[in-house]
């Protein structure tokens, strides 16, 4: 999937491209029966100033938010560091979608949030040989999202940016392996 400034997933390519685009690719593969996903955000051309400092926190947060990766550790440690990373940017992150388990099946159990939610899934305990998505999806603005004209694109209701950075990584005994970078 590719999206473009607002628009946050599931983007279906149409249009062009422009210099100055913020622009996500959100891209997924099976190999002998198991999936990975992955997903970067970048600008076409040279950036702003600001757009460079909303793509840094992201960035970051997927850094810390790896980083806390340890057998024994719960899913709530991965959604705090990132959402602790973000807001503590400035940005924001979305509450519609989450990160997940990968394996056979794109999307499996468990969720993990980029937020904090109290619900049962940030008391998921991570275990040496579990695959996940960790998703770093935000905005620029504290806003909901929306379907798009195509049915399909979700997009940010009040035009702010959005970007995505995602690993699918292995739990290990030390920590993770990143699968997808």
């Amino acid at each position: 999937c590719i999206t473009i400034n607002d628009e946050v997933v599931h983007g279906i390519p149409r249009g062009s491209i422009k210099r100055g685009d913020l622009v996500t690719v959100d891209l997924g593969l099976k190999f002998k029966g198991y999936h990975t996903d992955t997903a970067t955000s970048f600008v076409v051309g040279r950036s702003t100033q600001k757009q460079w400092e909303f793509l840094k926190v992201g960035r970051r947060a997927l850094k810390v938010a790896l980083g806390v990766i340890l057998p024994g550790r719960r899913v709530g440690d991965i959604s705090q560091a990132i959402q602790t990373t973000l807001l503590t940017g400035g940005v924001y992150p979305v509450k519609e979608l989450t990160g997940h388990g990968v394996g056979r099946q794109l999307h499996e159990e468990p969720a993990i949030p980029g937020w904090v939610t109290g619900g049962r899934e940030m008391r998921v305990v991570l275990t040496i040989g579990m695959t996940i998505a960790v998703e770093v999806i935000y905005t620029a603005s504290e806003t909901k999202l929306k379907i798009s004209e195509d049915g399909w694109t979700m997009k940010t209701v009040d035009g702010s940016l959005s970007a995505v950075f995602e690993e699918t990584v292995a739990v290990t005994k030390r920590g993770m392996e990143v699968l997808t970078n």
